[in-house]
């Protein structure tokens, strides 16, 4: 009698199992191009976060002198910071892109 039970409890689960199976493996599909996706955005990020954020931080300094939050002393002392960075910045190389590929030109002829 129990074999008769176990065997029916695993005749109504027999459907449901597959299923599950399908979406565990959605589930997981999914929750990796999130993370890839998410990956990828903070890559870019990377890429883009220089020149801007001093920028903006300089453009918040001047607007914080302007309502006088900081003294003409504090300003000149913090701008010339900032803008020495910008400047190394600019002066600075561009980094090749992470895994670009270098095209190397062939020589012909002796």
């Amino acid at each position: 009698m129990a074999n008769s039970s176990t065997e029916r409890m695993s005749e109504a689960l027999n459907p449901v199992i597959p299923g599950l199976w399908e979406l565990a493996a959605y589930a997981i599909a999914v929750a990796v191009l999130v993370w890839l996706t998410l990956r990828i955005r903070a890559w870019f990020r990377e890429d883009d976060a220089g020149t801007g954020r001093n920028n903006d931080l300089l453009t918040d300094i001047r607007e914080l002198h302007r309502q006088g939050g900081l003294s003409d002393e504090e300003f000149r002392l913090i701008k010339t910071q900032l803008v020495g960075g910008l400047k190394e910045e600019l002066d600075r190389p561009a980094a090749p892109a992470k895994n670009a590929e270098v095209e190397v030109p062939k020589q012909t002829g002796p």
